[in-house]
């Protein structure tokens, strides 16, 4: 799920032999522009798409929006420091564990 349009995605995840690991891709659409993170709803779309319930899922993201939208969600989160500084600012908006490089989600199973 992304503030970006679905058809961005598509084309992205697709450009990049990626599509077949995320399904259905979930993104914003002119309808629901009020509707974007931080904001809930496209969480909530994800989750549904996928038969999760908000307690067990988790979502990585790279922004305080993505935090917040976890959070009023019900979700849990994985906040993505990327940049310098942003594993402050993650930890600050509530994420349940920060992490600054991506192999780190394998290494703790």
């Amino acid at each position: 799920m992304s503030n970006n349009s679905t058809a961005a995605l598509k084309r992205y995840f697709a450009g990049r032999g990626l599509d077949r690991y995320a399904s259905p891709l979930v993104g914003r659409e002119a309808i629901r522009l009020s509707k974007m993170k931080p904001a809930p709803d496209t969480l909530w779309l994800a989750m549904e798409a996928h038969g999760v319930a908000p307690q067990d899922a988790v979502l990585i993201g790279d922004s305080v929006t993505d935090i917040q939208a976890a959070q009023a969600a019900g979700a849990m989160s994985i906040g993505y420091a990327n940049k310098p500084g942003k594993a402050e600012r993650l930890h600050r908006a509530g994420a349940t564990a920060v992490i600054e490089d991506m192999a780190d989600l394998t290494r703790h199973g």
